[in-house]
């Protein structure tokens, strides 16, 4: 059985393990292996969501297997550079259409670990919003990291109907900033509603964090 990848050290190192994912596909027998978990986290310009992802990534090592953390635009970066020039939107479209298949489809990498591709759509570019759409619609679980505030929850909610209207999926949500699970779920109770009455799908709390050193939020 194939290795668990460990975390990737370099934007360079994401493209290459995420290659390797897909070039050792054929050689692994699908049939007999376990299957891995693709995990995407998505968050508004206003979410820092890189403070969340230790948490997050704890939560899925407690559900079993390794955790490989993959920057999406990032790796798209990489995948420019090493192609030497900037690919064009349906290169990109296929590279992370080929990318998330193998991961969350039946064919799974063969070990029992959760890859976190995590994407924060706060830049106007085609490539990282094709492959935000790719993930979205692959992904065996969905995060969506929003904060306490009212801008933020409509943020979060305007994040999720605009990947809605790629395909229809249900949500959990992570809700950084709360000083106690309370207010936390009450964020998430908002969005659910709001989610189920307008969009049509689901949404749940799955994880809280409380606020960053120095900083405050609601109570």
């Amino acid at each position: 059985m194939p290795q668990v990848l460990p975390p990737p050290a370099s934007p360079n190192d994401q493209a290459s393990d995420l290659r390797r994912l897909v070039d050792g596909r054929e050689a692994r027998d699908h049939a007999a292996a376990p299957r891995s978990v693709l995990v995407g986290a998505f968050a508004a310009a206003a979410c820092n969501i890189n403070s969340a992802l230790p948490r997050i990534a704890r939560r899925l090592h407690q559900q079993g297997g390794a955790v490989c953390t993959i920057d999406v635009a990032d790796a798209m970066r990489a995948f420019a550079k090493a192609l030497g020039r900037s690919p064009q939107v349906e290169e990109i479209d296929r590279w992370s259409r080929d990318l998330s298949k193998p991961i969350g489809g039946d064919a799974g990498y063969g070990g029992d670990e959760r890859i976190l591709a995590h994407v924060t759509l706060d830049l106007p570019s085609p490539a990282v919003d094709q492959a935000a759409k790719n993930l979205w619609i692959h992904a065996d679980q969905r995060l969506i990291v929003t904060r306490t505030g009212q801008t933020d929850v409509c943020d979060a909610y305007a994040l999720i109907k605009g990947l809605t209207a790629v395909a229809k999926r249900d949500v959990a949500l992570i809700v950084q900033g709360a000083t106690r699970e309370a207010a936390a779920r009450t964020v998430a109770e908002r969005l659910a509603l709001t989610c189920q009455r307008f969009l049509g799908v689901g949404a749940r709390l799955h994880d809280w964090l409380p606020p960053l050193a120095g900083q405050g939020d609601a109570p």
